[in-house]
């Protein structure tokens, strides 16, 4: 879908955050049953998200979303969701339809950066081997650490 519609850009964002949620769910709902399942949820949340996100082929959205003066979604990897939250947000108030939806505070923005300068080795390494371990069991390869 390639438009500049906003009320049709506001429907399909609100399809793909609903996707992104259920799937991120279901991905974070499997890590965590795995052995050594504790972890940062924040952080593992975020990646869950990621992954679902990126299963989509969303230019058509991203080029309609930019022809309108809206940021795309090509940079959100350590804030999927109040990435989209913020474009619905932005969304929402072009199409008059303003305060149904909640804009994240500019915390909520950037708590996904705390990983990457907190304590980047401890929390990457578990995230690669999380993702390690999913992709080989998504592939049927068991489980390789």
């Amino acid at each position: 879908m390639t438009t500049t519609n906003l009320e049709q850009l506001l429907e399909e964002t609100q399809r793909v955050r609903a996707r992104v949620a259920d799937e991120g769910e279901t991905i974070l709902s499997r890590w965590r049953a795995m052995p050594n399942g504790d972890f940062d949820r924040d952080g593992m949340g975020n990646l869950a998200h990621y992954l679902s996100f990126r299963t989509m082929d969303l230019r058509p959205l991203q080029k309609s979303l930019v022809a309108v003066g809206l940021l795309g979604l090509g940079r959100c990897e350590s804030r999927v969701m109040p990435t989209l939250d913020s474009v619905l947000a932005n969304l929402d108030q072009l199409t008059r339809k303003a305060g149904t939806i909640e804009r994240p505070s500019v915390e909520a923005f950037w708590s996904g950066m705390h990983c990457s300068s907190a304590r980047p080795t401890s929390c990457w390494e578990r995230r690669s081997k999380v993702v390690r371990r999913a992709s080989c069991d998504s592939l049927g390869q068991g489980s390789q650490r």
